[in-house]
């Protein structure tokens, strides 16, 4: 439901810019990361062991991996766009709608590069946990392994992050000079439990810790519509009746 509030940002036409276009495929790369990865695990977990067979594990690996990382780079891209037009306002620097697809154009095959390169034998996608879900291999002892994981880390957690840091404490910056306040936040856990397999802090890396990991991964999906559907709230100056669902939503919270 909160996801389907964002896709009300297609329908007014005062809403239709390049920045809430990158909203929309946030929004979009969430919904299909519950769609793709939640009645799968809830299936499997009822029966106790994955029931779909290998071509689904990595099927789902893939899709879990890929939405993930598309959801990481386009809140950066997003973090980037706000500092541009925050620290320069007036500089023409508001996001047309044919960059803002160009973006997700690079967004999109960004993540899918990395994302499919298991398939052509740079690691691969295999149970974790407590075998009712799939992801890329960390556990594996080989170096050709660990480096994808590693390298997988810094190409869609790590520089995202920086990127999103530097942004948002720029923003802060740039705000507080006008004696205002913003604040940010990210999200890590499966990056960290894959690193914590790499270098083989077995100690602490359970079935139990690997689930948690996955699932905690996916909470997400949950909050960053609500995130973004009030910073477009708080943008329109609480303009409720052009997004239908937002009220409704709210008022659950």
């Amino acid at each position: 439901m909160a996801n389907m509030t964002l896709f009300d940002l297609v329908e007014p036409r005062s809403l239709r810019s390049g920045t809430n276009l990158l909203v929309i495929n946030l929004a979009f790369s969430d919904l299909c990361m519950v769609i793709s990865q939640f009645p799968i695990l809830v299936c499997n977990c009822f029966s106790q062991a994955w029931v779909m067979g290998p071509f689904v594990c990595e099927l789902y690996g893939f899709c879990g991996a890929l939405f993930g990382t598309m959801s990481i780079i386009n809140l950066a891209v997003i973090a980037y766009d706000r500092y541009r037009a925050i620290l320069s306002p007036f500089g023409g620097t508001q996001l047309s709608m044919r960059r803002a697809g160009l973006w997700l154009l690079l967004i999109w095959v960004y993540s899918g590069g990395w994302c499919a390169l298991p398939f052509f034998g740079w690691n691969q996608y295999v149970l974790e946990g407590l075998l009712t879900s799939c992801t890329f291999d960390y556990l594996s002892m080989d170096t050709w392994s660990r480096s994808y994981v590693v390298v997988l880390f810094l190409a869609s957690y790590a520089v995202p992050l920086v990127v999103v840091c530097y942004a948002y404490f720029g923003i802060v910056s740039s705000v507080s000079r006008h004696d205002r306040n913003l604040k940010s936040h990210e999200r890590a856990p499966r990056r960290v439990v894959s690193l914590m397999g790499v270098f083989s802090f077995y100690s602490l890396l359970t079935p139990l810790t690997a689930t948690l990991s996955a699932l905690f991964a996916k909470v997400s999906t949950v909050y960053n519509p609500f995130i973004y559907a009030l910073a477009v709230l708080c943008a329109t100056n609480g303009d409720l009746p052009n997004l239908p669902h937002l009220p409704t939503l709210l008022r659950t919270v």
